[in-house]
């Protein structure tokens, strides 16, 4: 069953989980779903024949009800599919529900199916968030916040999914409309969108997407599906909406820069926030403080620290949803996320995504950096460009590319467990080992970083496991375009190979390929 919320300046199917659901919706005031006929709309205050009160950046009045609908919604034969509604009262109405942007043949519905008799290999599901300021804020649609969601069907077993999250620094060529490019940063996308220099005209809806997700296709050779935008009352007021929701803080950490008012608006101030490791409460306000905050001590003033804090936030507001005590919560949490929310996904992507990721553990979940400890770097190496800039160091995007379409082994190589130890032999003392201990890790590998071991042209993929291992060894060896090396016992100690186990030794031409052709003009 489903309770749909108002997204994208129409209503829109919000997963709840189980049949129980109706029962606990029931005793905070709401009736059963019933099935409204076919032909013209009931008489409704909020009903409007252009598309349930269109707001042109698709937003909608806020409503106090909730949403339900069967398994087969009313066609209408010209204005699209009607759709059952419950008022507060239990009474039960019907909406008119616009379509997307999109072409149908991009829905989360349509050929997603995957059959073990016919490939190990699924498509990927894309769906890109962005979180921004919205009206009333500095800059009110450049994204703070940027990450693709990837859901990738298996064909035995509940779905992969990784969380990658894209730094807002990232100096790119946004992709406007008519093949025209912007060079800035990423963050400027949906703004650009939304101002109209992308094919879908100002105040239209999907319009920051149209920029923004062809971007964010061409960096990482990828297809996006769907977009959510969300603005910064949206977030308080979800979380808010559930109770709060309860972080395990990884580090203790202040920031004395955090912004506390609008620079554009004759209020340049800043505020202090601290916060404590361990396990605290948060609500709407502090959330958005531990996921925005960008110049905090002990090492939290990292893309990366701020990535993983935002990924923290979503994780906990996602089980305290779905959580018993949550969905008490749902009518506010539906009216929270109304008015606030941009997005093309439609009933049908909502009830497929939610079928996609039943079952997953959330602890099986990828959480990706895009940043300068990997694939970019920052501007003052080897430029200075008087304003902080992020940038990749393959100018082609190749290597990103290749570690995107690769962020997902199979099970059956994740199910061995290997302990994968990378060393360095490029001779350059750049931290080459490190950086893949770190990447191969977050693909839910268990890697050590085995340090520098001389200096070796080619990379090795070295299997020591006697085979128990054979399985990761061969995938390391398909990424990193080698032969797998068998060795019956491990070398020894100091030599290239000498830590057991599944070993990838780094040389100078991997290296080589990895840092491409660094430059301003990305």
């Amino acid at each position: 069953m489903v309770v749909p919320a108002r997204l994208g300046g129409v209503d829109h199917a919000e997963p709840i989980g189980s049949i129980e659901a109706f029962d606990l919706l029931r005793s905070h005031g709401f009736g059963y779903p019933t099935r409204a006929p076919p032909g013209n709309p009931p008489s409704h205050s909020t009903f409007h024949p252009q598309g349930d009160h269109l707001h042109p950046r698709g937003r909608t009045r806020n409503v106090t009800s909730v949403w339900a609908h069967s398994r087969s919604p009313t066609p209408h034969p010209h204005r699209g599919t009607w759709l059952p509604r419950l008022d507060a009262d239990g009474r039960a109405t019907t909406f008119f529900r616009s379509g997307s942007h999109r072409s149908a043949s991009r829905s989360a519905s349509s050929s997603r199916s995957c059959s073990s008799s016919v490939s190990t290999v699924c498509a990927s599901h894309n769906i890109m968030l962005y979180g921004y300021g919205g009206g009333g804020h500095n800059g009110a649609y450049l994204s703070d916040s940027i990450m693709l969601v990837s859901i990738q069907p298996q064909p035995n077993g509940p779905p992969q999914v990784a969380e990658i999250s894209i730094p807002r620094d990232w100096y790119v060529p946004n992709q406007l409309a008519g093949g025209k490019i912007d060079y800035g940063r990423i963050n400027q996308a949906y703004s650009d969108g939304i101002d109209g220099q992308g094919p879908v005209p100002a105040g239209q809806e999907g319009a920051g997407a149209s920029v923004a997700d062809p971007t964010i296709e061409h960096l990482l050779g990828i297809k996006v599906d769907h977009f959510v935008g969300v603005d910064f009352q949206a977030f308080k007021a979800a979380v808010d909406a559930v109770g709060g929701v309860d972080v395990v803080v990884p580090h203790t950490f202040t920031d004395y820069q955090y912004p506390h008012g609008e620079c554009d608006q004759g209020d340049c101030r800043y505020m202090t926030v601290h916060f404590n490791a361990g396990r605290q409460h948060m609500n709407g306000t502090t959330a958005l403080e531990f996921a925005r905050s960008r110049h905090g001590d002990g090492g939290e003033g990292s893309d990366f620290a701020r990535s993983r804090r935002q990924q923290l936030i979503i994780a906990a507001l996602k089980q305290k949803a779905v959580s018993v005590g949550g969905i008490g919560n749902l009518p506010d949490l539906i009216n929270a996320l109304g008015d606030n929310i941009l997005t093309d996904l439609q009933i049908g992507d909502v009830e497929a995504v939610y079928g996609l990721v039943q079952g997953v553990n959330p602890s099986a979940i990828e959480h990706i950096s895009i940043d300068n400890t990997n694939f970019l770097y920052t501007c003052n190496y080897p430029y200075s460009c008087g304003a902080y800039y992020l940038y990749a160091h393959d100018r082609s995007y190749t290597s990103l590319r290749h570690f995107i379409e690769n962020v997902f082994p199979s099970p059956a190589v994740r199910g061995e467990k290997a302990k994968v130890t990378f060393e360095d032999a490029s001779g350059r003392g750049v931290g080459a080992s490190g950086r893949w201990t770190a990447l191969i890790g977050e693909l839910g590998f268990s890697t050590t970083d085995g340090g520098t071991v001389g200096r070796q042209t080619a990379t090795e993929v070295i299997d020591q496991s006697g085979g128990r291992d054979a399985q990761t060894a061969r995938w390391l060896a398909s990424y990193f375009g080698v032969s797998v090396t068998t060795r019956t016992s491990s070398a020894s100690a100091g030599t290239p190979g000498s830590n057991g186990g599944v070993v990838v030794v780094l040389g100078t031409a991997e290296e080589k390929a990895f840092l491409g052709n660094p430059g301003v003009g990305n």
